[in-house]
């Protein structure tokens, strides 16, 4: 089984600039457009599972992905992920027929909801990523609702053995930046679904 392990901070979207000033030259800059999936009753919802599309500005194609319920202790998010590259054709498939991916979703989301997913809503991330120890990547990400509200986290995956590591050096960065953190208490989603 997949298991995703994220520690999660949550910043102000002014200290944006503050983060990036104390870091060096990104990895990469991504302007990321995720859109959510579920059936008009919610069914997805209720137990916890997230379909998503993830499509980005100038690269061709998309990345669908699955994730189970999330567990949080601490701003530390664990939670099972499944992924899959799509092609631009089938990113376009599958966000006019998502059942064009029963193959793939059939096996992780309830019996028979594949026929009944839509679109329900999207956001936009403007992601930084750093590489800031070998193999451990910190991303920054300024979300966009569309209700019009924004905020900011951030992200770093690690595996169970790198994750006191990895809180070291998130850390030092933040004292580095002169920049306040918190746990952060939900993922994306959660907050996006606050707004919908």
């Amino acid at each position: 089984m997949p298991m995703e392990i994220e520690i999660k901070l949550a910043v102000d979207v002014q200290d944006l600039w503050r983060l990036r000033e104390a870091l060096a030259k990104p990895e990469a800059e991504k302007d990321l457009k995720n859109l959510y999936f579920d059936s008009r009753d919610k069914k997805l919802r209720l137990q916890r599972i997230m379909v998503r599309m993830r499509t980005r500005s100038s690269v061709t194609g998309a990345v669908l992905c699955v994730k189970g319920p999330s567990e949080n202790r601490d701003g530390v998010f664990r939670a099972e992920e499944h992924e899959w590259n799509l092609s631009t054709a089938e990113a376009t498939e599958f966000e006019a027929k998502p059942g064009s991916q029963a193959l793939r979703l059939d096996p992780l989301i309830p019996s028979g909801v594949i026929h009944q997913l839509e679109a329900f809503g999207s956001i936009r991330v403007q992601r930084s990523v750093y590489e800031i120890a070998s193999g451990l990547y910190l991303e920054l990400d300024h979300v966009r609702y569309s209700d019009g509200s924004e905020d900011a986290e951030m992200e770093m995956e690690a595996p169970e053995n790198r994750l006191e590591e990895a809180r070291k050096l998130l850390d030092d960065l933040l004292e580095k930046a002169g920049v306040r953190a918190r746990a952060q208490e939900k993922t994306k989603y959660q907050r996006f679904l606050e707004r919908v």
